[in-house]
C-alpha cells in the first residue's frame, strides 16, 4: 500500500469534490460527504490498494487517518479528507498506515504532482 498526501501551505475555504452516487458508498466518501459542509480543508490522504469500502469500522479508521495527519500538519482533523482506492471489503491496516504517516511528511514538495500521481496508481 502506498499513502499519498496532499497538503495546501494554508487552509482553504475554496473546495469541491467529487463522489460516487452509489448506494453503498464507503467510508472515505461518508467521511468525505461531511467534509464538504465544514468550512475549511487543508489536506487530502490517500491510500490505495484497498478501499475502505464495506470494511469493518471503516469509518472510525478515516477518521483516525483524518486525525495522525491534522496532528501532523497541526490543523483539525475535519480539515483532512480521506480518500481509498483499491480492493473492496478488506480492511486498512490502521496500525502501519499510522505508523508510516510521520514518514510522509519531509517526504512533501512541490516540484511536481507525478508522485501523486503514482501513488493512488491501484
Amino acid at each position: 500500500m502506498t499513502l499519498t498526501l496532499i497538503t495546501l501551505d494554508e487552509s482553504t475555504e475554496r473546495f469541491a469534490a467529487m463522489f460516487t452516487r452509489n448506494a453503498l458508498p464507503g467510508a472515505p466518501v461518508l467521511v468525505g460527504r461531511r467534509r464538504l459542509k465544514e468550512k475549511h480543508l487543508r489536506a487530502v490522504v490517500i491510500n490505495n490498494k484497498i478501499s475502505n469500502v464495506c470494511a469493518l469500522e471503516g469509518v472510525a479508521t478515516a477518521e483516525k487517518i483524518c486525525a495522525a495527519v491534522a496532528g501532523l500538519l497541526d490543523v483539525q482533523p475535519t480539515e483532512i479528507l480521506p480518500s481509498s482506492t483499491g480492493v473492496i471489503g478488506w480492511r486498512l491496516p490502521e496500525d502501519e498506515m499510522l505508523n508510516a504517516l510521520p514518514k510522509i511528511i519531509p517526504t512533501l514538495q512541490n516540484q511536481s504532482i507525478l508522485p501523486a500521481a503514482e501513488g493512488i496508481v491501484t
